[in-house]
């Protein structure tokens, strides 16, 4: 499974997800839509590697 890794900012991030002291989210989404939010870079990217992984997995 491929995954996308996106840096949301200021109206990009989701309502929900907003916080007076957080500028920046990292919004990972699975090919199957499945979307994980991180407020760390590496955190997100250690998801995107995670779900890789999987797919290449027999």
């Amino acid at each position: 499974m491929s995954a996308i890794l996106k840096q949301l900012q200021g109206d990009d991030i989701p309502a929900e997800y907003r916080h007076p002291d957080r500028d920046t989210l990292f919004q990972v989404v699975a090919d199957n839509g499945e979307a994980f939010m991180f407020t760390s870079e590496l955190d997100a990217a250690a998801k995107v590697v995670e779900l890789t992984e999987r797919e290449a997995k027999p």
